[in-house]
């Protein structure tokens, strides 16, 4: 990660036990600490579902832009244009 990327601070919830797992791999040198891994575990998880919701985003989009004039539009009288 460069120094010019701009981070945000969360907070989660996550079960004990996940914990104790992230805390024993940084004991093992494999992270410098907790925010380091669940900031590669989260790049790990969009790069492989991503493109999994990109397809779903298309499909989606294509249903409804296949419905076009079924869909009834209203004006701000509420009656239909």
């Amino acid at each position: 990660m460069g120094p010019s990327e701009d981070l945000v601070k969360i907070s989660i919830r996550i079960p004990r036990r996940q914990i104790e797992v992230i805390d024993s791999l940084i004991s093992m040198g494999l992270y410098v600490n907790r925010s380091e891994l669940i900031r590669d575990a989260l790049r790990m998880f969009l790069e492989e579902r991503i493109p999994q919701f990109k397809k779903m985003a298309k499909e989606s989009s294509d249903i409804i832009l296949g419905m076009g004039p079924d869909i009834p539009s209203k004006d701000k009288g509420g009656e239909k244009v």
